[in-house]
C-alpha cells in the first residue's frame, strides 16, 4: 500500500542533448553501456516526477534495494531515519536474501553513546512515515561510517561488515 507523497513515477534520470558527451575517449564499452543506440544518455540517477512534472533525483542505481520485486530508495529510509530521536546519522543497505532477493539493513550513529537504537522501536517509529516494506529488517548501531577521500560512505564496507555480524553471531530475523 502506498502511502501519501508517493508515486509510481520514479526510474532512471535518461538525457539526450546536443551537449551531452558523444561518448568516452577510445573506450567502445563503457559508451556503450552509458549511451544507448537512440543517443539517450543513462545518468545512473533514480528520479521521480511530482504531479507538476517537477523532477527530484532520489538515488544511484547501485544503491537501489531490490526486495521482493520492489525497487526501494534508500535515502528516502535514510532521511526517515535521521528524524527520529537518539539518530544522528543513518546509512541504508541491501542485504543477501534469499527468499526477497535482498533485504535492509540500517547502520545508525546514536546521538549519544547511551541512546539505544532497538530494531523494535525503531521499525515501530517508522511506521508512521513509511510502507511496510521499507522497514529495515535489521539495524546495526555503528559508531561511525567509513568514508572515501570526497566524503561518500563506503557502503561495501558496510555490507562486508552485515556478512561477517550474520556469520558469526547471526542476525535474527
Amino acid at each position: 500500500m502506498k502511502k501519501k507523497g508517493e508515486s509510481d513515477r520514479l526510474g532512471e534520470i535518461l538525457v539526450r542533448s546536443p551537449y551531452c558527451m558523444n561518448g568516452y575517449f577510445k573506450n567502445e564499452k563503457a559508451t556503450s553501456k552509458t549511451i544507448d543506440t537512440d543517443g539517450w544518455l543513462h545518468t545512473g540517477d533514480v528520479g521521480e516526477l511530482d504531479e507538476d512534472g517537477y523532477l527530484y533525483i532520489k538515488a544511484r542505481i547501485k544503491d537501489i534495494i531490490i526486495k521482493a520485486g520492489e525497487n526501494i530508495c534508500p535515502a528516502e529510509i535514510e532521511n526517515a531515519l535521521v528524524k527520529l530521536e537518539g539518530i544522528k546519522e543513518a546509512v541504508v543497505v541491501g542485504v543477501p536474501d534469499p527468499y526477497k532477493t535482498e533485504e535492509i539493513c540500517a547502520f545508525v550513529v546514536p546521538e549519544k553513546e547511551e541512546d539505544l537504537c532497538q530494531v523494535e522501536v525503531i521499525r515501530a517509529l517508522l511506521k508512521k512515515c513509511l510502507a511496510r516494506y521499507k522497514l529495515p529488517k535489521y539495524v546495526i548501531r555503528v559508531s561511525g561510517f567509513n568514508t572515501t577521500s570526497s566524503g561518500k560512505v563506503k557502503k561495501e564496507s558496510l555490507r562486508e561488515l552485515y556478512s561477517i555480524l550474520s556469520t558469526t553471531i547471526g542476525l535474527k530475523d
